[in-house]
Formats: C-alpha cells, sequence, structure tokens
C-alpha cells in the first residue's frame, strides 16, 4: 500500500479503480539472491502465471522476499512482464537484504523512480546518528517501540511526499502463529513472534497519523498509471 500528499487514484463511475493490486513475492518465498538468474525467472514466471490464473487480471508488481535483489534480478523482473518492482531499501544493516543501484533509473518524486515505463517505490527509510532506519514494514512495526516509530514516521511525511507501508498477512491474524523449525536460529524465531499482538492496534494508529498529515491512500498500479499519463501529456 502507499500514501502520497496528492491524490494520485484515478475514479471511474465513483469506483476506485485501483482498489486491488495484486502482486508476486515469488512463488516458493526463497531469497532471489540465492537463487540463481535461471532460478529466480522460473520463480517470476510461475508466480505471475498462478496469480494470474487465479484472478484473471494482471499481475504487474513484484516485492522481493527480504528485499534480495540486485540489478541484474531487477532485470529479470522487468523482463518477465512486470510493470513495477517496489524491493529497493537502504538499509545496508541487515545481512539478509540486497542493495541495488538504480543506474539508468530516473527520480520522479521522493522514493519513485522510473525506466522508461517501469518504476521502482523504494521503501521508506530515516536517517538517525547517520545511519538509515526502516520505518515501514509489519516486523518494524511490531518490534519498535510505537512513540519512537510516531516520532520517526511523523518526521518522514513532513520531508515527503510519498510513503509506503508493508505488513504481512500473519501479524494480523487473530490466529497463533505457526511454530518455526528448531533449526530456525533462536534470533529469528524472537523476531517472528515478538509483539504480534499490538500490530492491529498500531497499524490503526499509523494510518491515523498518515491521515493527519494529509495523506491519502492508493495502490502502487494507480501512482505508474498516473505518472505514466502525466509524462503522456507533458
Amino acid at each position: 500500500m502507499a500514501s502520497a500528499r496528492k491524490s494520485f487514484i484515478d475514479k471511474r463511475d465513483g469506483v476506485f479503480r485501483g482498489d486491488r493490486d495484486v502482486g508476486s513475492h515469488t512463488y516458493t518465498h526463497r531469497r532471489p539472491l540465492t537463487l540463481s538468474i535461471d532460478e529466480f525467472r522460473a520463480e517470476l514466471s510461475r508466480s505471475k502465471e498462478t496469480i494470474e490464473d487465479i484472478t484473471q487480471k494482471p499481475a504487474d508488481g513484484f516485492r522481493a522476499p527480504c528485499f534480495s535483489i540486485d540489478e541484474a534480478r531487477l532485470d529479470a523482473v522487468q523482463q518477465a512482464g512486470f510493470l513495477y518492482d517496489s524491493s529497493r531499501i537502504q538499509f545496508s544493516s541487515h545481512p539478509l537484504y540486497g542493495t541495488l543501484d538504480l543506474d539508468g533509473f530516473t527520480a520522479v518524486s521522493d522514493y519513485i523512480y522510473r525506466r522508461g515505463d517501469f518504476f521502482e517505490f523504494e521503501a521508506p527509510t530515516i536517517s538517525i546518528l547517520r545511519k538509515n532506519l526502516p520505518i515501514s514494514g509489519g516486523g518494524y512495526l511490531r518490534i519498535i517501540p510505537w512513540f519512537v516509530m510516531r516520532r520517526w514516521v511523523t518526521r518522514f511525511c513532513d520531508q515527503h511526499p510519498f510513503y509506503t507501508l508493508y505488513v504481512h498477512p500473519f501479524e494480523l491474524s487473530r490466529r497463533k502463529p505457526p511454530m518455526l523449525s528448531h533449526s530456525v536460529p533462536w534470533k529469528t524465531q524472537k523476531r517472528f513472534t515478538i509483539g504480534l499482538g499490538q500490530v492491529a492496534k498500531r497499524l490503526e494508529a499509523l494510518i491515523r497519523l498518515l491521515k493527519y498529515k494529509g495523506f491519502t491512500f492508493t495502490t502502487f498500479a494507480d501512482l505508474r498509471h498516473q505518472y505514466v499519463k502525466e509524462k503522456a501529456h507533458g
């Protein structure tokens, strides 16, 4: 989900065009940087075909598990027929995240880039003591105390017109989370479960904050559609 101060939502007969925007997160959720390019291409193809078969609608967006992506794999995403990606995050401290340079892309807004008609929507971070720290995603919403997250998001929204929100479905579920394999490191298990009971309440507070700051909610597909249309009418 994306949020922007300017409303990019295109209404047709009073109905939001982009109320649903189903994209790919790969088929098996294996980190792309652990796969060969050919294996990754197969993941992209299988996930896109499966989603489109189920929804009977195009699956135009992609996000890599754990932001695990590089330039070669981003090229593969575009070549697979996706129209946009949201796998870039500038947070080098996480051992699972990738580093993605955007050579050949042009910035069209803060955290939004394009190469032709292909778009990259970067996940938001904030600089604290000269370090970039993520301020989006269910994991960070669970782990970081809300009074700290609220301060960081407020500061970000005062400086930027665009904010991206990520949350995992399991983080909003009332069911007990599935048991992880004993082979999973203790720190990972703890990170997976900490703060689960607080996500819905914090998400509601975050949405209220974004609305208070004058943001409206839209989808990546609608944002891309608007930028493409604006360029065409140039």
